[in-house]
């Protein structure tokens, strides 16, 4: 029997879904069976995993569907201090017992998460929708637009990178001798990551000390760690730290007084 076969029956249809979560380097199998489940050669663990069904309006939530899962599973931990580094895409298969044959029910990505008692609940975006986002103009600032690192940028990352072994962890704050041979707010704005490649922004910078927005989940004492030199976005950075003055997309001797607010006297 086809899919459709099992899918129109009265009698022979079991139907399962299998969830496919991306996070980076990491990849979560999950399914809403009681046993496992596999899918294009990947198996899929048994999970108190559910979806609400996907929206049809004409709202600007159109296609959105929303996953329960259990708070405790590795997935949903990405969630809870931080915003995971990479998007979290989405793939939900479903299938019947007893036929191998899938087909994907929905693609996206996890736009929000909430937690609710003992569940996790996340807001998925199909991929149609994270196409139709508008993207904002250049602003006249002093700040530079380009993100760092980016093609306006122009700059090589890798060139700004720094590796070492981490001596100390303190919740958000990580000890490595090879940030101690840069001064004082080298990698200020910038990013540390891990050997598995996720990612945390630095918010300060002393010494052999960085401090991050978040703390890394699994860190330890004589793990890999590189850091990544960040940038205040001001021409001032631009030329004395990275000597990028022709890349920088700010306006610095933009009046501060705006006319139109203000007057012109």
């Amino acid at each position: 029997m086809t899919y459709d076969a099992f899918e129109t029956s009265q009698r022979s249809g079991a139907p399962v879904e299998c969830y496919k979560f991306v996070s980076g380097g990491s990849v979560y199998l999950y399914t809403s069976a009681d046993a496992y489940i596999d899918v294009g050669g990947e198996s899929y663990a048994p999970t108190a995993i559910s979806r609400g069904v996907v929206d049809q309006s004409q709202e600007d939530a159109a296609g959105e569907t929303v996953i329960t899962l259990p708070r405790s599973l590795p997935l949903a931990v990405e969630f809870m201090a931080y915003t995971p580094p990479a998007p979290v895409q989405v793939t939900i298969f479903r299938r019947h017992r007893a036929d191998a044959e899938a087909i994907t029910v929905f693609s996206g990505e996890v736009g929000s998460a909430r937690f609710q008692g003992s569940d996790a609940r996340l807001s998925c975006l199909p991929t149609p929708a994270l196409l139709s986002r508008v993207l904002p103009r250049l602003y006249f600032q002093v700040e530079c637009n380009w993100p760092l690192y980016s093609a306006g940028c122009g700059l090589n990352k890798e060139d700004y990178r720094d590796d070492g072994t981490v001596s100390g962890i303190a919740g958000a704050t990580v000890t490595a001798a090879v940030f101690g041979t840069r001064a004082a707010g080298y990698y200020v704005n910038g990013w540390a990551e891990n050997a598995n490649g996720d990612r945390r922004f630095i918010i300060a910078h002393s010494g052999s000390t960085i401090t991050l927005l978040a703390p890394f989940f699994g860190l330890a004492v004589s793990d890999a760690i590189s850091a990544f030199a960040g940038c205040n976005r001001l021409e001032s950075d631009c030329v004395t730290k990275f000597g990028n003055l022709a890349n920088h997309s700010g306006a610095p001797r933009a009046p501060l007084k705006n006319p139109w607010q203000k007057g012109i006297n």
